[in-house]
């Protein structure tokens, strides 16, 4: 029993699939059951994410830390809280696999071209909501601690936002 039982779309899915929303929505009893180290794997990601902000702390980096935001879609509000704003930008951290750090956080167009989590959506809604410029992602090799910035600067977000206000409304007609 957790707050993301009952569906809603929300930052952090706005990006996925239509058809995984669509069923998400309309039959969450046919998904596949989450695998048991589910809940394990997201508390590691709090956790790099936690201990990366800690590392910029002492580093003496100034950021504004994590802030929930809504984008108004017409009716609705999809909201999130993003992760940080540095030098006046929105960025993401992210925990990932070595694989993952290696070919999908390769670049923009590596992360673009196989979104299958919607990484770019997500940045770009939270932009736009937060009314800020759109920064990066910060990702961390889990497997040894590697970390590198993947610019965000090729993403055109006024496209990105009418893909989530497309989404939304096919969304809400089923």
């Amino acid at each position: 029993g957790n707050k993301r039982d009952k569906f809603g779309l929300r930052m952090s899915n706005v990006g996925r699939p239509t058809c995984q929303l669509w069923y998400d929505k309309n039959k969450p009893e046919a998904a596949i059951p989450l695998p048991t180290t589910f809940v394990m794997n997201m508390m590691i990601g709090d956790i790099v994410e936690a201990v990366f902000k800690g590392l910029l702390t002492e580093a003496g980096v100034k950021y504004e830390d994590t802030n929930k935001v809504s984008l108004s879609v017409g009716d609705d509000n999809i909201s999130g809280s993003y992760d940080l704003i540095l030098d006046g930008a929105v960025d993401d951290i992210k925990s990932a696999s070595d694989w993952s750090y290696r070919n999908k956080f390769e670049s923009f167009d590596a992360l673009a071209s196989k979104d299958s989590f919607g990484y770019v959506a997500q940045l770009a809604g939270y932009s736009k909501a937060a009314n800020k410029k759109v920064g990066g992602w910060w990702v961390v090799n889990k497997s040894n601690g590697n970390f590198k910035y993947v610019s965000a600067k090729d993403i055109n977000v006024d496209v990105e936002v009418d893909k989530i206000k497309n989404l939304v409304k096919k969304v809400k007609e089923n």
